[in-house]
């Protein structure tokens, strides 16, 4: 039983099937012929493609030139144009990503006065809180010196800058 395959579609022998059909009687014939069992089965199983296989169906598409030869490829190898459309896809975004790109969030740019920024207002924190216990005590000490009686001097300005 041989078979010839014609715009894609495959064709037996029709000699030797007429021969085999009218010898046979009572029985099926599928089992004869070595045929699958024609029983559908529950849960169909999904064909699944090595990514080889994928790059090399895509490339061997990329090469064809003449009208039709795409179309010939799909149905020698039994796949869709979804399927090409889909591999051409995945090629491309391979292709962008790069191997040595990382993955996970893009590093955020530093400004380099960012730290320098952060360390003066930090510093201008400490200096404010400071400044404020500085006051407290000064007003303190007045506090004490009206009710002692004792008269505070008032301090010269250049004693300030020294």
């Amino acid at each position: 039983m041989e078979e010839v395959e014609v715009f894609g579609a495959a064709k037996a022998v029709a000699e030797e099937l007429r021969s085999e059909r009218s010898e046979r009687s009572g029985s099926s014939g599928r089992e004869a012929l070595g045929a699958p069992d024609p029983e559908v089965v529950a849960v169909a199983k999904r064909r699944s493609f090595t990514r080889e296989y994928k790059m090399r169906i895509v490339e061997e598409a990329d090469r064809c030139r003449q009208p039709g030869e795409v179309g010939m490829l799909l149905r020698r190898e039994r796949l869709h144009s979804s399927h090409l459309a889909t591999w051409r896809k995945l090629r491309q975004e391979a292709a962008r990503k790069a191997p040595g790109a990382k993955r996970g969030r893009r590093p955020v740019a530093v400004n380099p006065l960012a730290a320098e920024n952060a360390r003066l207002h930090r510093e201008n924190a400490r200096l404010e809180l400071r400044n404020r216990k500085l006051e407290g005590l000064i007003d303190l000490q007045k506090k004490v010196s009206e009710v002692l009686g004792i008269e505070l001097s008032a301090r010269p300005e250049s004693d300030e800058n020294s």
